[in-house]
């Protein structure tokens, strides 16, 4: 059926937030089983920073307003995924809320992506911050004398080898700035 084989997760909830049913797909992002969702408030998936949002939401639910959202869910291993969701409130004749569907489109790739390209920037911003003499070096453009001897106004050292560094790349760069702190977040 569409709601077995459908590639998004597909919750159904009551007017409670109870949820009386979910597809497989859904139970798969999640790492629940069907059984423990079934009869679980939709709480249980909502991680912490979206629960403050949680009533607002059912309020316009229950009013009929569809709602599309971008929000952080749980997983039973205690992993966070990003997910959009899109909820559709299915009415009774007298136009009371019976039940709702929540679409669960799992977005976590993306918004891991989004948070290393906006890391990629800092860096970027970053390094133009930097005093020009540290730009230089990390262009490859400044000089190494090999010798110890100072050199001369023609950029030598009277007969001393010069040479020039190679230049960094970007991405030496950035490894070479991530700390081990950095890099687990």
């Amino acid at each position: 059926s569409l709601f077995e084989n459908a590639t998004d997760g597909i919750v159904v909830l009551n007017r409670r937030g109870i949820i009386v049913n979910a597809n497989q797909r859904a139970c798969e992002m999640h790492g629940f089983s069907r059984e423990a969702l079934i009869g679980a408030d939709i709480r249980l998936l909502e991680a912490e920073a979206n629960k403050d949002r949680m009533a607002d939401r059912m309020q316009k639910i229950l009013a009929g307003e569809p709602l599309v959202f971008e929000a952080a869910h749980n997983r039973k291993d205690g992993a966070v995924i990003h997910a959009t969701i899109d909820v559709l409130a299915e009415r009774l004749e007298d136009g009371s809320v019976d039940r709702c569907f929540a679409t669960i489109a799992d977005i976590t790739l993306r918004v891991q992506a989004e948070a290393f390209g906006a890391e990629e920037d800092e860096l970027d911003e970053e390094l133009l911050r930097e005093p020009p003499l540290r730009q230089q070096a990390l262009s490859g453009s400044t000089r190494q004398v090999t010798s110890s001897q100072p050199l001369d106004a023609s950029g030598s050292g009277g007969g001393t080898s010069v040479r020039r560094k190679p230049p960094i790349s970007t991405a030496a760069i950035s490894s070479a700035m991530i700390t081990p702190t950095s890099a687990a977040s």
